[in-house]
């Protein structure tokens, strides 16, 4: 049982870093709503937790797997979109960092080594990783 512990902290804690990683484009974008930073990260635990709790407990002998399916849905439906957010916002963090060291050796940066981070990638993130949503609501 302390293996399939230790491995779950692991799939969780890379979890969690999606989230940390993809909460950034919404701070950026919702700096003052609180209610949103919130909502961000009720839904994700909640969903975490769900699945960890299904896939705990899963009993393979019964004929269940639709729930199953459910929780690979729901675990997949809330990691793609943060995954999206991820690509664009770490892409933009490279820009960023080359950014500041280009401006650090040439002299020309003034105030922090990096560049603040740019509102309008923030968005369009949020913005491209609704699609999914967006795609799955109109099949019906």
């Amino acid at each position: 049982m302390f293996p399939l512990i230790i491995r779950i902290a692991i799939v969780l804690a890379l979890f969690f870093l999606i989230d940390w990683y993809s909460f950034q484009a919404f701070k950026t974008v919702f700096p003052n709503q609180v209610w949103v930073k919130v909502l961000f990260w009720v839904f994700s635990v909640s969903v975490y937790i769900f699945v960890t709790y299904g896939f705990l407990f899963f009993d393979r002998s019964s004929n269940n797997n639709i729930n199953l399916g459910r929780m690979v849905s729901l675990l997949v439906l809330s990691l793609i979109p943060k995954l999206i957010i991820l690509g664009l916002m770490f892409g933009e963090d490279i820009i960023r960092f080359l950014t500041g060291t280009f401006q650090s050796v040439t002299g020309t940066r003034e105030g922090d080594f990096l560049p603040d981070r740019r509102k309008f990638i923030s968005q369009t993130a949020l913005a491209l990783s609704a699609i999914p949503f967006w795609a799955s609501y109109m099949e019906y």
